[in-house]
């Protein structure tokens, strides 16, 4: 087997992960210790995007900051045999891991970071110390989760759709 097609099918089973972590952030809010364990997928989504960069390393000296949209050939050069319907789709998932990061973080983590002193459920917000119930203390993880799994998303689409399109090149 391709190690390509390996590849693709280690970046979708990724994204699919990465989908439902995300997505039950905003469903569930009672017990968050069964969650502990996703934060390898914080190492893990880096595998197949650090191999996709490196099979493309050659393409990046083309890139010239005068053109248009600078962003765009960096894109086409990740994933040159895409489509604009895969740009869009790459596109919406930028902007939505961007807007997730910056919403949960405004709206909800600044209030402070949860933690547990002395047995007590609390949000350290800069050394000042505000007591929670335990609900509320799984919320807030929740919201710390939610802001790294939105980026775990696009980390993960963007090499499962280089190895998609690319499952018959070998390296």
């Amino acid at each position: 087997m391709n190690k390509n097609v390996i590849f693709f099918y280690f970046s979708l089973l990724l994204a699919i992960i990465s989908i439902i972590v995300h997505g039950s952030t905003y469903f569930l809010n009672e017990y968050y210790g069964a969650y502990s364990l996703v934060f390898i997928i914080h190492i893990l989504i880096f595998i197949p995007f650090a191999i996709m960069v490196l099979q493309r390393k050659n393409n990046f000296t083309n890139i010239s900051i005068k053109s248009k949209n600078p962003y765009l050939s960096i894109l086409r050069i990740l994933i040159p045999n895409g489509n604009n319907f895969i740009y869009a789709i790459i596109g919406i998932v930028f902007l939505y891991a961007f807007i997730n990061f910056f919403a949960t973080l405004f709206l909800h983590v600044i209030n402070g970071v949860p933690e547990i002193i002395d047995g007590k459920y609390v949000l350290n917000r800069k050394g000042e110390i505000t007591e929670i119930t335990q609900a509320e203390y799984f919320m807030q993880k929740f919201h710390v989760l939610r802001l790294y799994s939105g980026h775990w998303i696009l980390f993960s689409i963007i090499p499962m759709i280089y190895f998609y399109f690319n499952k018959k090149r070998n390296f």
